[in-house]
């Protein structure tokens, strides 16, 4: 009971080593996907956030390319981001050029993007070129 002085320490202790490894599980983002509907490991996110892989823009994409019905996985995302690509501004792209009735691959929209074309705007451009052959607007 003369040790006293072993509680604060070992009290500062506890707190930095739940602080590390917090940092390591961002157990918020893992949440988020998890709740969207997105696989995603949590050891996948810690392995990212070792790589110094920015983990919320990853899961993002992963979220916008599921929502919006795109078969991509994590890591074409992360290749989007270690080109140096916009990760937004890939799947955007695609997810229009899907919704448009278009073929727009992956290595396409990233190549366009690194060379710094707006998909978005782009593929907004080639929809209206094409005539509309919808029945229902005869």
């Amino acid at each position: 009971m003369e040790n006293y002085y072993l509680i604060p320490i070992i009290a500062v202790a506890m707190i930095f080593t739940l602080w590390i490894v917090l940092y390591f599980i961002p157990l918020g983002t893992y949440f988020t996907a998890i709740v969207s509907g997105v696989d995603v490991s949590l050891l996948y996110i810690v392995m990212l956030r070792f790589r110094r892989i920015p983990v919320q823009n990853i899961v993002n994409g992963l979220i916008m390319a599921n929502k919006g019905g795109l078969f991509v996985t994590s890591e074409d995302i992360e290749r989007i981001w270690i080109s140096g690509g916009n990760i937004s501004n890939v799947l955007g792209g695609m997810i229009l050029a899907k919704n448009a009735g278009l073929e727009l691959p992956f290595n396409k929209a990233l190549s366009a993007d690194i060379k710094g074309i707006n998909l978005s705007e782009a593929v907004k451009k080639i929809a209206k070129k094409q005539p509309d052959n919808d029945p229902l607007f005869d």
